[in-house]
């Protein structure tokens, strides 16, 4: 029964994980990604994003790769705020929320980084 429940729950999440993923893509620029938004604040499934996102972070284990993911989702979120400002989609709320977790990612990553090199790590 244990391993139906997870089939199950798996073949129910790929499908919006998948299209979370896919909503977004990035420009190479020299050495820095330059998100262009996919989905903004006030679209109908732009909670999938973020719940893709969510997913993917909890599921990346090696720290390098947390913190860039990190800093690459938070360049997301100033690409969709721009976005959402430039078509008048979006509301001050939901813009403010875009605002505070492009915030937290930031900081989230500043302290996988100040972790690393306390442990002496070249991060």
């Amino acid at each position: 029964m244990y391993k139906q429940t997870i089939a199950v729950t798996m073949l129910i999440v790929v499908p919006f994980v998948s299209f979370a993923e896919v909503s977004t893509s990035a420009k190479k620029i020299s050495s820095i990604n330059v998100e262009i938004a996919g989905l903004v604040p006030g679209d109908f499934f732009y909670f999938l994003d973020r719940w893709g996102e969510n997913l993917n972070t909890a599921l990346t284990f090696n720290k390098k790769k947390l913190a860039l993911k990190q800093i690459e989702y938070a360049n997301e979120r100033v690409a969709e705020i721009k976005k959402a400002l430039e078509v008048n989609k979006a509301t001050i709320d939901e813009i403010m929320t875009a605002r505070e977790d492009f915030e937290k990612r930031v900081m989230f990553a500043a302290n996988i980084v100040k972790d690393e090199k306390g442990r002496g790590s070249d991060v």
